[in-house]
């Protein structure tokens, strides 16, 4: 059997797991509140006079119901937006502050330093590790990714290995930290593997589930019931400054 085929029966296995795993979990997980808005909360479906304000603000355009600013220009004509249109940097961030507000992490212990300089190897210490943290969202596949180059195999090489060179130089055991956000719940489920920076899928025996999180302030996307209407928000002299062009 070639090592493609071998891959993909190791990937469908895998995704598999996961997919048990999260049915066991939570056998009914919201992910629509139905509309076009891209938040996850929000049901509000675009009027032709929306349509035409974005065509007008080079895509730009504020949801008149829970106040989301957001660039539908390169959204797919016809297509229900109702998921996270959000950077893997900014989606990481809410899963490092996620860590941070923690303060401990099972199994590996109290946070004692966390970096704030993306090109530091490791994200934070805690008890002993050094740790990488790794964010997704509930709608991505359900694994975590360390990224890097893909070298024989498919095995990831370069961005793992300086991690593990660096934790091996200052005392420290590797360890992964992975965050899947629920956008739609503010629910953050923290995931541990002790000892590697290996991709690894939710499932498997070597990434145990360690806690939920509530991250409702970290949410950007806000429940529409929570949000004032127009006539209680404040006014703005300058209608067109938030849009950033």
């Amino acid at each position: 059997m070639t090592n493609w085929k071998l891959a993909d029966v190791a990937k469908n296995y895998n995704m598999l797991q996961a997919q048990r795993w999260l049915a066991q979990m939570y056998p009914v997980e919201q992910h629509s509140a139905g509309g076009d808005c891209v938040n996850p909360k929000c049901d509000y479906e675009f009027t032709a006079q929306d349509e035409a304000e974005m065509a007008q603000n080079h895509g730009w355009f504020t949801c008149p119901q829970c106040d989301l600013t957001y660039n539908y220009l390169d959204m797919e004509p016809g297509v229900r937006y109702n998921r996270v249109g959000m950077s893997p940097g900014q989606m990481g961030q809410i899963g490092e502050d996620v860590v941070e507000q923690m303060g401990t992490i099972p199994l590996l212990g109290t946070i004692s330093y966390i970096s704030r300089d993306v090109q530091y190897p490791i994200d934070l210490i805690a008890g002993p590790f050094g740790v990488e943290v790794k964010t997704n969202h509930s709608e991505a596949q359900p694994r975590f990714k360390l990224g890097g180059s893909k070298g024989q195999y498919g095995l990831r090489q370069g961005d793992a290995s300086t991690k593990l060179q660096f934790c091996e130089e200052h005392g420290l055991r590797p360890a992964l930290v992975g965050v899947r956000l629920n956008f739609y719940t503010d629910k953050a489920d923290v995931f541990v593997r002790q000892d590697s920076f290996t991709d690894t899928w939710i499932g498997s025996a070597a990434l145990q589930h360690v806690a939920t999180e509530d991250f409702t302030s970290l949410n950007p996307f806000k429940d529409p019931s929570q949000v004032p209407p127009p006539s209680e928000l404040p006014e703005d002299d300058d209608p067109d400054s938030d849009i950033p062009f």
